[in-house]
């Protein structure tokens, strides 16, 4: 028995819109698919550059708080710090602390110092390094760390304690990318009486 011509170009038809409904089903869901990957990949490298934003920051903090129980002795008086470019102390006779603590934590700040890590590469753009093997390629930060000591007062016998308070900041691979670490440090001088010896 013979179908009719037109029962058979309708069948065809539907067929037809059938395959094309399905085709647009997948290609709906593999654009779905990959704009999920791309937003996992861009979360996982913003995580990554606050990481390292945090890492560079508490290291200069850390500097700051090094410089002050080494040179506990040698630290001078406390300057006004009224600079608007931070003063650079890659070289630690360069250090300084100020007679206050800074007032607002909005950057840039004023009578900031500057620290470059040697380990670390700074561009203004961020990005990757150039490495010409690209397994040994690293972020480029995008700024400096700096860093803020205040004087936060103690008593003149320093036995009892003097305060600093120690603000840095730094940058990840991009400048949009910044984490603030606050410090408070107390430091105290004691000599001991060893009877005689």
């Amino acid at each position: 028995m013979m179908q009719h011509p037109e029962k058979k170009s309708m069948q065809s038809g539907v067929v037809m819109i059938i395959s094309l409904l399905m085709l647009m089903t997948v290609t709906i869901l593999g654009i779905f698919a990959v704009k999920s990957v791309l937003l996992s990949e861009s979360a996982a490298g913003n995580t990554m550059d606050k990481q390292r934003a945090i890492q560079a920051a508490e290291g200069a903090a850390r500097y700051g708080e090094a410089w002050i129980t080494q040179e506990l002795n040698n630290l001078g008086s406390q300057v006004d710090c009224t600079n608007s470019t931070p003063l650079n102390v890659d070289k630690i006779s360069s250090m300084r602390i100020c007679k206050s603590t800074l007032t607002s934590l909005d950057l840039p700040w004023t009578g900031s110092m500057s620290y470059t890590p040697s380990n670390m590469t700074i561009a203004a753009g961020g990005g990757l390094t150039s490495a010409t093997n690209s397994s040994a390629q690293d972020v480029n930060y995008a700024a400096a760390p700096q860093l803020h000591i205040g004087y936060l007062g103690g008593s003149a016998d320093t036995r009892q304690g003097i305060y600093y308070q120690i603000s840095a900041m730094a940058s990840g691979g991009n400048s949009n990318t910044v984490s603030i670490v606050l410090s408070t440090l107390q430091v105290t001088k004691t000599n001991l009486n060893l009877g005689g010896l």
